[in-house]
């Protein structure tokens, strides 16, 4: 039994797959792996940018909320002052009171109005980033996984790559990082040599 023979049983090949390996470098291959690679990592960059803007107008939201959360609650005091005097004191007292109580809910209050409208806009901007967050996540999975893909179609095809296939899997390595938790762990569950 020659070596030959012996290689193609213990690595599940046959003869004619031997035969027609490739010889040399399969760069258009690898060519094609790091351009999809480097989709994959400007498509993470947009994702992080869009997640970051997605948490900045979740804070604005909430600033707006306790904006009009401060408003409603000065107003509701000073209605509550006006209503205890209205009750007590002399005639002129409970008059002025009582008139400037009926002014108070006669009219809308500026600043209430404006961290009620405010807060509506705001809730509405965090929606909308929120949004854009999540297909930009999705889109980055979905080539991530396009790509992991394709690496192991290049892994599987041979030739010699001269390192280039292992700095691919490195930088998977690392764009997996940034993929949400569940991915992430799916791909390393997956049993794949870059995933940790």
């Amino acid at each position: 039994m020659s070596l030959l023979e012996y290689l193609a049983f213990k690595y599940d090949k046959s003869p004619k797959s031997i035969v027609d390996a490739p010889q040399g470098t399969n760069e258009e291959e690898i060519a094609k792996a790091q351009a999809l690679l480097d989709e994959v990592q400007k498509l993470l960059d947009e994702m992080m940018a869009k997640e970051q803007a997605a948490r900045a107008a979740e804070a604005e939201m909430k600033e707006a909320l306790a904006e009009l959360e401060r408003q409603e609650a000065a107003f509701e005091s000073k209605k509550k002052e006006l209503e205890e005097k209205s009750k007590t004191g002399n005639v002129v007292q409970r008059g002025r009171a009582a008139n400037e109580l009926q002014q108070m809910l006669a009219e809308d209050p500026l600043p209430l109005r404006r961290a009620k409208i405010n807060q509506g806009a705001t809730v509405r901007k965090a929606e909308k980033a929120t949004k854009a967050a999540e297909d930009a996540t999705a889109a980055a999975q979905q080539r991530f996984d396009e790509a992991v893909e394709y690496m192991e179609q290049v892994k599987k095809s041979g030739g010699v790559a001269l390192g280039a296939i292992w700095w691919m899997d490195r930088r998977l390595a690392e764009q997996a990082k940034y993929l949400p938790r569940g991915k992430a762990a799916a791909i390393a569950a997956k049993g794949s040599n870059f995933a940790g």
